[in-house]
């Protein structure tokens, strides 16, 4: 703390928001991009499993489905590897 005896509380004030924008802009850059090419496929199938279970009353099936869906839909538009960054992200 003794470092900081030397600084105006403005001087400090601006450097942590010169640091809060540096954060924000590396924030903005890591952020996932959508791919060019998408794969519907997984999404598909898991969407006609979905009908197929509310067709036959599965709820348990519903319920996970929806799960997967949502995740799959999410790959297939960010890549696999999306869920590395949004798990980092929510820790």
């Amino acid at each position: 703390m003794a470092e900081l005896c030397g600084f105006t509380y403005k001087e400090l004030e601006e450097e942590l928001k010169r640091r809060d924008a540096i954060a924000e802009e590396v924030r903005i850059a890591n952020r996932p991009q959508p791919l060019r090419e998408i794969d519907w496929s997984t999404v598909q199938q898991l969407a006609e499993s979905y009908i197929e279970a509310v067709a036959g009353d599965d709820l348990g099936a519903q319920e996970n489905l929806q799960a997967y869906i949502f995740e799959s839909a999410i790959g297939a538009v960010f890549g696999a590897n999306v869920w590395d960054w949004i798990n980092r992200r929510l820790r």
